[in-house]
């Protein structure tokens, strides 16, 4: 015995120290981690892309595309002249260009000061249509589909999001019924 303790009850301290310290010491562990995740800066990037992987419209309408733009609140500009540039093309699948619609080929600008007036509207975003003249023809047919692709160009840190689109143009001859009678 030594200073009225027993060794029993000194094993059962130290083993209460030894826990006692392992916890503190996981404690201060999760505490450090969670103050560096919450203390590391994240890249904020802007992004764009196609609001929807696929479109549609019908014969004889101009039909849209839409792509949103966002920028995120905390999102960091550096050269005052620097700009976002989108280009947005068709490619032709069942439905060609110059028959069925007008070939895309469309070209997409925001300047730095149009790129922070998104960042600071409500929503943090925008959407553009790109409209697209889709030709009525005297056929009675199946839907067409072509493909919209999206490219960006800029300086800027950009994540692009759905860069190719399915645009279906359906028939508006589908729409009417036909009747026939016959007499004999």
């Amino acid at each position: 015995r030594r200073c009225g303790i027993t060794s029993s009850t000194m094993a059962v301290r130290s083993f209460c120290l030894a826990i006692s310290t392992a916890t503190s010491v996981l404690l201060l562990v999760l505490a450090l981690c969670a103050l560096g995740v919450r203390g590391q800066k994240t890249t904020q990037k802007i992004s764009v892309g196609f609001l929807n992987p696929t479109f549609s419209g019908k014969e004889g309408e101009v039909a849209a595309a839409i792509v949103k733009v966002e920028v995120p609140k905390d999102f960091k500009f550096g050269d005052s002249d620097e700009s976002l540039t989108i280009l947005v093309t068709s490619e032709d699948g069942e439905a060609k260009a110059g028959r069925d619609f007008e070939l895309v080929e469309g070209t997409i600008t925001l300047a730095t000061g149009d790129l922070k007036r998104i960042q600071n509207n409500r929503l943090g975003h925008t959407n553009i249509a790109v409209e697209i003249s889709l030709t009525e023809d005297d056929y009675i047919e199946p839907s067409q589909t072509f493909t919209l692709t999206l490219e960006v160009q800029t300086t800027l840190d950009v994540e692009e999001r759905i860069t190719s689109a399915t645009f279906t143009i359906e028939d508006r001859g589908s729409d009417s019924k036909c009747t026939f009678s016959m007499r004999g």
